[in-house]
């Protein structure tokens, strides 16, 4: 127990435990103070960085914690006799205690200069003083505030209300803006394709009456391409019309639509069954039609072209595959009129209440930038038409149902065959065909010599104008002039009107792309006495030149009804 020769200090006390006890406890105690008082004015000096003389408070931590240094020492030589580390301890206390002595006495005269309690107090009247005077002003100023703060409010809702009747004057000129884009580019687009589409028309309507020979397949194959060209200039059509009010512009009829449904389902087997096993996935078709399901009164292609959309919707909300299930079903059998109900669903992803709500809005998508926002919206445009009513069951993760429930029309038979038989004969006429289109000249051409008439054609409209003059010069004028609307340099205008110039009672027909919307917009152009829309329908054709030049004589009035 002795290191160095010395002995512990517990031997001082004869290993008594009282007096062992008395000092150590002591000592601890001691230690423990002087490191909570140290600690305290370290934290007390850290956060206050305002405080003066910090420097002061931290001697006196160091003194502090220095004193308690050798309180604990002064334990530990009870048992261990390292007297020289307990006097090095006390010489880094003397140390500290002489440094802080030396600063204290120099701090002492800048301490005396401290404000006393009472000019403290006479500083703090003031300044109460001065916070009096500036919460009067402040107050003051409140008051101004107040006053200019209502000023500025009710001007706010001035303009706010300025603000939102032109906000809503935007909206609409923006929405009137768009539709009205949309409208010229599908104006645009219905010329092209009806222009491009006349060929394929007129040469399958010349193929089904002048070949008595073909097998029924081919006579099928023919009838879909003529159904395929009327959907597509209705589907064109219908895009230009969205933007501006619809008038009546197709003739209703019965509609069997188990047929169309049947239809649309050959149509779009691609997408649902050949494009999705290509990505590897599987879309089942489940069709349940009900037997003599009662027809209905609309516009054939308008329904296809619905049904068709909901079904490719349908397949889009399945990415991973699904079912698809079509039926149709008499809502309330033995009601006249009946009412007859067709429903397409899917086991897709569904449709939250909100898109749900809006779906039928134009514009509205969920697609991102592979959607146009006008698909439910032309179905929806279809089912006001058709005086139907459009429902949509739907829920996220259920799939979803659409439903389309059509009135029923009056018992009738099925439509005939429009394109079984060829029409009545036409005597022959000499007639004038002008266009810039070179195909629509041979098919137009050639269909109207099929019909046994003489035809001229000529390749613009200048060139109209001078096969017609040179016509009258040589004693052949035409019977009639079937004229293009839009050409360049010289339009169907100008050149009906150089026409009927020449000679006033020479009938002209004006056959165009825009034909359509200008018998909607009832701008018929002046010195022409037929519209018809391109593809041109043979019958629509033929009956406008039997009753144009029967007014003229050279067809009698019976003809009419052949």
């Amino acid at each position: 127990m002795i290191v160095d020769n010395f002995m512990p200090h517990g031997m001082c006390y004869l290993w008594q435990p009282g007096v062992l006890g008395l000092h150590v406890v002591s000592d601890a105690l001691i230690t423990l103070a002087y490191f909570c008082i140290s600690f305290t004015l370290a934290y007390f000096v850290h956060k206050r960085k305002d405080l003066q003389f910090h420097w002061i408070f931290i001697c006196f931590a160091v003194f502090i914690v220095a004193c308690g240094g050798t309180h604990l020492l002064e334990v530990w030589v009870v048992w261990h006799p390292t007297y020289w580390l307990s006097g090095s301890v006390k010489a880094a206390t003397a140390l500290a205690s002489v440094v802080t002595a030396i600063y204290l006495v120099k701090l002492v005269p800048q301490a005396m200069q401290l404000p006393s309690p009472s000019a403290l107090r006479v500083s703090n009247a003031e300044l109460q003083r001065e916070i009096a005077e500036r919460k009067r002003a402040e107050s003051d100023i409140r008051r101004l505030n107040e006053q200019l703060e209502e000023r500025v409010a009710e001007r706010t809702r001035e303009l706010e209300a300025a603000n939102r009747v032109l906000q809503q004057t935007q909206l609409q000129a923006m929405q009137n803006e768009r539709l009205g884009a949309l409208g010229e580019m599908a104006s645009g687009i219905a010329h092209d394709i009806n222009n491009s589409l006349s060929p394929a028309a007129l040469y399958s309507r010349l193929l089904l009456e002048q070949n008595e020979h073909l097998s029924p397949e081919a006579r099928d194959y023919l009838a879909d391409i003529q159904r395929s060209v009327q959907d597509v200039v209705h589907t064109v059509t219908r895009l230009r019309d969205f933007y501006r009010a619809r008038e009546t512009q197709s003739v209703a009829a019965p509609v069997q639509l188990n047929r169309v449904v049947k239809q649309v389902v050959d149509l779009t087997r691609a997408r649902w069954h050949d494009v999705a096993h290509e990505r590897g996935i599987v879309i089942h078709l489940e069709m349940s039609l009900e037997a003599d399901l009662p027809q209905v009164l609309g516009v054939e292609s308008e329904i296809r072209d619905a049904l068709m959309n909901l079904i490719l919707n349908a397949v889009d909300a399945m990415p991973e595959g699904g079912t698809l299930a079509i039926r149709s079903y008499t809502v309330e059998p033995g009601q006249v009129p009946a009412r007859v109900r067709v429903e397409v669903c899917d086991t897709g992803i569904g449709m939250t209440e909100e898109t749900r709500r809006k779906c039928l809005e134009p514009f509205f998508t969920t697609k991102g930038e592979r959607g146009t926002g006008l698909g439910l919206a032309m179905v929806y445009g279809m089912v006001q038409r058709h005086r139907a009513d459009i429902e949509i069951d739907s829920a996220p993760g259920k799939g979803a149902t659409v439903s389309l429930i059509f009135p029923g029309a009056a018992a009738t038979h099925a439509p005939a065959d429009q394109h079984g038989a060829p029409s009545a004969p036409v005597p022959s006429l000499p007639i004038l065909v002008v266009d810039d289109d070179p195909r629509i000249l041979k098919s137009l051409r050639r269909i109207l010599e099929a019909d046994g008439h003489r035809v001229t054609v000529a390749d613009g409209g200048q060139a109209g104008i001078d096969a017609f003059i040179a016509a009258r010069r040589r004693g052949e004028p035409f019977a009639l002039v079937i004229l293009d609307l839009g050409m360049p340099y010289v339009d169907g205008r100008k050149a009906a009107a150089s026409i009927k110039a020449a000679s006033p009672v020479t009938p002209i027909v004006l056959v165009t792309g825009w034909g359509h919307g200008m018998r909607v917009e009832s701008d018929l152009p002046a010195h022409v006495d037929r519209l018809l829309s391109k593809p041109p329908d043979m019958e629509q054709l033929r009956k406008a030149i039997v009753e144009l030049t029967a007014a003229r004589g050279n067809l009698k009035p019976e003809a009419l009804g052949g």
